[in-house]
């Protein structure tokens, strides 16, 4: 019988088996091959020790056995059979949905072929699904995510090839938003660093006629030029990397007589 029966390659489709030619027949041998799954079968013939087996089933478990057959092609070896997984093919529209400043819930298309459940990875952390979606907690505000999903075999072993998607949670509220000095035509700003990261802010400020803003990185700002006796609306919204807007805080004032 032949030795050394491996897989070589495998992938979604094909599987490349390799072995050593039996050394107590002769020559001008051929090789027998047959594969089957759980409703498929199939075979060839070929002289080479070598086999590329083709038109597989993505993330399905397959037998092959190879047999020798001597050249008067009745006499034949013991057959030498090996299992294996196909790859699962590749998952289809990710996407990302109701992102907050802590979660995100992904979905996707189930792959072509069969697949068990899926492998989701993001940063230092992986969770499993069989769903086809999955709402991932625990996140970082105005944090940067790459999200890797793969499609995994019933062995629990065998993935496919990851499909991935970016994203920017969105970026938390400032707090303690504080009005610490009113003249008659400047206010002083003061808040809080907002959880998570951040770009960062901007700053918004409307009475009945006017409407003013700018953008800053620093928790704190002097607004200058106002009029005495006016009632100002003061905004501030958090800024993610990505120019994405977290939830806008407000506080209203008068400016001194």
């Amino acid at each position: 019988m032949i030795e050394n029966l491996t897989v070589a390659e495998i992938s979604t489709s094909f599987v490349f088996l390799e072995w050593d030619e039996p050394l107590e027949m002769s020559l001008g041998i051929s090789f027998k091959v047959q594969w089957t799954a759980d409703k498929t079968s199939g075979n060839e013939v070929t002289t080479d020790t070598s086999c590329n087996i083709t038109g597989l089933t993505a993330g399905v478990n397959y037998t092959f056995c190879i047999t020798a057959v001597a050249a008067d092609t009745s006499t034949e070896s013991e057959s030498v059979c090996i299992s294996a997984w196909t790859k699962p093919d590749v998952i289809t529209n990710l996407t990302a949905g109701d992102i907050t400043t802590s979660s995100v819930l992904l979905n996707w298309t189930k792959p072509n072929g069969q697949s068990s459940h899926y492998h989701v990875e993001y940063g230092d952390k992986n969770v499993t699904t069989e769903n086809t979606s999955i709402k991932i907690n625990d996140l970082t505000p105005g944090a940067q995510y790459t999200f890797e999903v793969f499609a995994v075999a019933a062995d629990n072993v065998t993935e496919g090839r990851s499909s991935q998607i970016p994203l920017y949670t969105k970026p938390d509220v400032i707090s303690n938003f504080t009005v610490n000095s009113i003249t008659t035509s400047s206010v002083f700003l003061t808040w809080n660093e907002p959880m998570g990261n951040r770009d960062f802010f901007k700053l918004n400020w409307t009475d009945k006629k006017t409407s003013n803003h700018t953008t800053i990185n620093n928790t704190w700002y002097n607004i200058t030029g106002l009029t005495a006796g006016v009632n100002y609306t003061f905004c501030i919204t958090t800024v993610a990397e990505d120019d994405s807007d977290g939830d806008t805080l407000c506080i209203s004032q008068y400016t001194s007589m």
